[in-house]
């Protein structure tokens, strides 16, 4: 059973699109990250000083979510972390910034006791299900409590209880599995990552990925508001940067999330007449009814068929706060979208949101 889901793979039968009703456990082979390895007696030591994250915590056994910065506070990378022991760390990072991830660091270990290297044998899984501590728990598992990590040394097994409903792997191809855990496993259906990326954005969650390298201010992705920056574990490559944003500036801007409907002939732009829409990227920029800019997209996910009459969007949005909740949004060039405000699973600060 370990090899198989270690060697899963996105196939016609997969779940694509995310039924927020499943009660179902589903399995995802999640291709789009990879890990990183910080080992040595400075490993701790180079993290604290160079991420937004209090690698402390990592003795309590907490995973933790953080990011790299650049001395303009700007984010080469963001990660979660689990401690395997006191001189291991593990990151888990975007695959399409692994080795630019990697030798960032790198550039600051030179005179650390420490050595980083990139990890090809291990393949991140994520389950998800509404049930999924009744699931486990019925057939008799131990899973870590929401925001704990544990590792099982024995077998190889590394198990991140990201929320209520979310657990992640890190496993590889010679892990030996449980009967347990064979049994459970045999009889879930098996989704794409593009329904792990649902879950994130209905999370708020934003992941670095390449497009995304060097682009972006934590408080741009609301990291403030989802435990991955500490305003208390000193200082940090970015930090006075990032302290002042949070102490001194008024942020005017936040991360929302959004569901955009676009019909495939929707009244569109000259030249997008009738045409198909495209995907949506970072960058694509949202519209008010008078056609003024009022956000740009981060993240996006498709949610329908790929043979649908429309096209269903699920997005996280850098969106100024006196035009969150707007009914009028639409996608430039598209002059005709249905929208939907989705509830973010944490709240904005109150003083910035619009009167």
């Amino acid at each position: 059973m370990s090899n198989t889901l270690f060697s899963l793979s996105t196939s016609a039968a997969s779940i694509t699109n995310l039924d927020t009703s499943q009660s179902k456990l589903l399995v995802m082979p999640l291709q789009d990250y990879k890990l990183l390895d910080i080992e040595g007696p400075d490993a701790e030591k180079l993290l604290q000083g160079q991420c937004t994250c209090d690698f402390r915590r990592l003795n309590s056994g907490d995973w933790l979510r953080g990011a790299h910065c650049n001395p303009k506070g700007r984010i080469l990378s963001s990660f979660v972390a689990q401690g395997l022991t006191p001189q291991h760390i593990r990151l888990r990072v975007h695959h399409s910034i692994q080795q630019t991830a990697l030798s960032a660091l790198q550039k600051y270990a030179v005179f650390s006791k420490v050595q980083l290297s990139a990890v090809e044998s291990i393949q991140v899984v994520g389950l998800y299900s509404l049930q999924l501590e009744q699931i486990l728990t019925t057939a008799n598992l131990e899973i870590p409590a929401i925001g704990k990590a544990a590792w099982l040394e024995n077998s190889q097994l590394s198990l991140l209880r990201i929320d209520a409903h979310r657990l992640e792997m890190w496993i590889t191809k010679e892990t030996s599995l449980s009967s347990q855990w064979t049994e459970v496993l045999a009889t879930a259906e098996t989704a794409t990552a593009n329904c792990w990326k649902q879950l994130n954005i209905r999370a708020g969650i934003t992941e670095i990925d390449i497009e995304l390298h060097e682009q972006l201010l934590p408080h741009e992705l609301n990291y403030q508001l989802i435990d991955a920056v500490s305003f208390r574990k000193g200082c940090y490559t970015g930090q006075e940067i990032i302290s002042r944003t949070h102490y001194k500036a008024t942020l005017k801007k936040h991360l929302y999330a959004l569901r955009l409907t676009l019909a495939s002939a929707s009244g569109n732009t000259e030249g997008n007449q009738g045409s198909t829409p495209q995907a949506i990227t970072f960058g694509s920029k949202l519209l008010d009814q008078n056609g003024s800019k009022i956000g740009v997209v981060i993240q996006a996910a498709k949610v329908s068929p790929s043979d649908a009459g429309e096209q269903t969007w699920e997005l996280l949005a850098l969106i100024r706060d006196s035009d969150y909740g707007h009914e009028n949004v639409t996608l430039e060039p598209y002059s005709n979208a249905k929208t939907q405000w989705l509830t973010l699973p944490y709240a904005i600060p109150k003083e910035h949101q619009p009167n």
